[in-house]
């Protein structure tokens, strides 16, 4: 991932609609960069809680009392059991590592002037109908950071209670609400400003 985020930018094409496609294209690399880690740790955690649950039902056969936080382990285990079952975490874990690889791909592309722009857009629309249903919240994030990276402006802050949940809710409205509280901040940091 580091490599494709120091790429100098001189070594491409100037054209505005290049750069904003490239600045997408890194957005959504990243995306699924952490989408693959999300389910990659899921994955690995039903794992474990499946190991511990062999140790549960050995204890219930030898007629052993089973402590509470056993328990509610064991019930953690099977909730995880049943939503790898519904959800397959490694399978959607390889999807988004696939995406990603696919966008990694295309920015080498765009790099060595490969493509021009309709190709460019029709390559990109190719494999965002790939993806699954896009995490918002988790994209303003993978938003800011690409700014971060590229050393541009950042214009937008994520609430909290959006940043914790964004691996986990859809949150349709999470643009808005970083433009939002990104101007809140601002104002407040030039109160601050005025008053001191």
């Amino acid at each position: 991932m580091a490599a494709h985020q120091s790429e100098p930018e001189e070594n491409r094409v100037g054209n505005t609609e290049i750069d904003s496609q490239l600045f997408a294209i890194r957005r959504s690399a990243r995306y699924h960069d952490r989408r693959t880690t999300h389910y990659d740790r899921l994955h690995r955690a039903t794992n474990l809680v499946t190991v511990m649950l062999a140790g549960v039902v050995l204890m219930d056969l030898l007629g052993a009392e089973i402590p509470t936080p056993v328990k509610i382990v064991a019930a953690i285990g099977a909730l995880l059991g049943a939503c790898d079952l519904v959800v397959s975490f490694s399978r959607t874990a390889n999807l988004h590592r696939n995406l990603k690889r696919k966008f990694v791909v295309l920015e080498r592309q765009i790099i060595e002037n490969e493509m021009d722009v309709r190709q460019l857009q029709a390559r990109r629309l190719e494999i965002e109908s790939e993806e699954p249903a896009i995490f918002r919240a988790l994209d303003v994030l993978c938003h800011i950071e690409t700014c971060a990276a590229l050393g541009k402006e950042v214009s937008v802050h994520l609430p909290w209670y959006m940043r914790v949940t964004s691996q986990w809710l859809h949150w349709s409205d999470a643009g808005l609400a970083a433009q939002e509280s990104f101007e809140r901040r601002l104002a407040k940091q030039l109160r601050k400003r005025r008053d001191s």
